[in-house]
């Protein structure tokens, strides 16, 4: 006769491992953006990693394996040739093509963005048909891997619709400050959308800092004392008590 209770439990542990379960998790720290070319910070690239992917990716040795690319190879000394794995598809529906592929590196050199050093790295994208990219180097990389597996991919169809092409600059905006003060202050105009807070202030860096002052006038300098001709001469303008009292120093 079969044991029922080990098969009963078994089925038991199996239906309650299906269910859903709701994870939380919490760091101290925010993603800057969430556009995977703007910054290189550990906290953002954490967040984008759960978005976006990549040509390659790592196994649990860090090793790099396929990703997004089933399968690579080193023509010559200056180029590489990637297959793009079939019906991979965006969130928004569309295909990703060879065109996604050379968007998101070219997307990636651009000055605006910060992990532009591993883009440029990779050399030129060439699309050779809808699931072949080709990468040719200006010179040699014995880590060309290492680079583009910083790169990810996005879709051009969806950075054109929305007018992402070019990477969040940071720089082009006024550089705010938050700020905790004791006491409350106004909102400078520059930001009158920002809700006011009971001890927190978001203030733009340029108008907090106050407007330099004119030059003070300094009270004239008192002339200066005439050279002492010897030490006899700085003794004899003393008091009558340090005077009777220096005549040791005469020789």
């Amino acid at each position: 006769m079969r044991p029922v209770a080990p098969i009963a439990l078994a089925a038991l542990l199996l239906a309650a491992g299906a269910q859903a379960q709701t994870l939380r998790w919490a760091s101290q720290g925010d993603p800057q953006t969430m556009d995977p070319h703007s910054q290189n910070e550990s906290m953002t690239n954490m967040m984008n990693g759960q978005v976006y992917e990549r040509l390659t990716s790592r196994d649990r040795n860090l090793k790099i394996v396929p990703g997004l690319a089933t399968e690579w190879q080193q023509v010559s000394p200056l180029v590489w040739r990637f297959k793009l794995r079939p019906n991979v598809r965006f969130h928004d529906g569309g295909a990703m093509t060879a065109d996604d592929v050379v968007y998101s590196v070219l997307r990636g050199q651009q000055p605006t963005s910060q992990i532009n050093n591993y883009a440029a790295a990779v050399g030129t994208p060439k699309k050779i048909d809808d699931l072949t990219v080709e990468f040719t180097l200006a010179a040699v990389n014995p880590i060309f891997l290492e680079h583009l597996d910083a790169l990810w991919i996005m879709s051009k169809a969806w950075s054109e619709k929305n007018k992402v092409t070019r990477p969040l600059d940071f720089t082009s905006f006024p550089t705010l400050l938050l700020l905790t003060t004791h006491r409350p202050r106004p909102l400078l105009p520059l930001v009158p959308q920002v809700p006011q807070l009971p001890r927190r202030w978001l203030l733009p860096l340029p108008r907090v800092l106050a407007p330099p002052s004119p030059p003070r006038k300094l009270p004239p300098l008192p002339p200066l004392i005439p050279p002492l001709q010897s030490r006899w001469a700085c003794i004899s303008r003393m008091p009558h008590r340090t005077r009777r009292s220096s005549t040791r120093l005469k020789p």
